[in-house]
């Protein structure tokens, strides 16, 4: 077992940054039909770690070689993968998020699905792109996307037909938090967590129906949350942790 594939990761993030556009490109130094799904922010797991075929000492062009290439908008999303397709976003023309869904082995793009969404952060975060910050995370049937304007698109993943949605600052009376919606969401079986409406959010991932609501706060620019959830065993107990913008 070996850490994340850093060097690859830096590459795709270097090429987004560089160029200020995001442009996933596919490399991989391993069977096609082993390919493991890479289907959240972080992994499976959560963890950032690759479980499988050991990786070799130096990830290169001796042991990479670069299978298709795709342009895209900018983002700050990560793309994810499935055993056959690879999602990703971003934000079009200041105005539209748009999440896509390709083709594994080919880059062939399958559907593209875009919705008003785009907004303006503040500060020192405008500098660097007001973009579509989440990765989404799919559970092999669904496709679960963060907008930044505090909204969370179920998406089929095979046709990209949204399934249910839910706006948080509608819904909750919360407000669009200043630097967007930054929660990655996570997957827990039946089960979808994400710190969205000022708080710490649990979902039934079949319908969007909210489960329960914790840790409220004000929202907005000072009170918003930008932490990810994971689920980790500690101290022997199987744990939800979070960081939220209150001690």
């Amino acid at each position: 077992m070996r850490r994340l594939v850093l060097k690859v990761s830096v590459l795709l993030l270097a090429v987004s940054v560089s160029h200020w556009w995001s442009c996933p490109t596919c490399l991989w130094g391993q069977d096609q039909h082993t390919w493991p799904a890479w289907n959240q922010w972080r992994g499976p797991g959560r963890d950032a770690i690759v479980r499988g075929a050991v990786w070799p000492d130096c990830v290169d062009e001796s042991h990479l070689t670069r299978l298709w290439r795709v342009e895209l908008p900018p983002s700050y999303s990560g793309p994810i993968v499935s055993e056959s397709l690879v999602f990703t976003t971003a934000t079009a023309d200041e105005e539209r998020e748009v999440a896509y869904a390709f083709d594994r082995h080919s880059g062939e793009k399958l559907w593209e699905v875009n919705w008003p969404g785009a907004m303006s952060v503040p500060f020192f975060a405008a500098s660097n792109g007001s973009w579509i910050r989440a990765t989404p995370a799919c559970d092999g049937e669904r496709l679960f996307v963060a907008g930044m304007r505090d909204v969370l698109v179920c998406l089929d993943a095979q046709t990209g037909q949204e399934q249910w949605r839910v706006d948080f600052v509608e819904k909750l009376g919360t407000p669009v938090p200043s630097f967007g919606f930054a929660s990655s969401p996570l997957i827990d079986g039946r089960w979808l967590y994400v710190q969205a409406g000022a708080s710490l959010v649990k979902l039934d991932k079949t319908s969007g129906e909210i489960a329960w609501r914790v840790l409220p706060e004000a929202g907005g620019m000072m009170d918003s949350a930008f932490s990810s959830p994971v689920i980790a065993t500690l101290a022997g107990h199987r744990q939800l942790v979070v960081q939220n913008a209150v001690a």
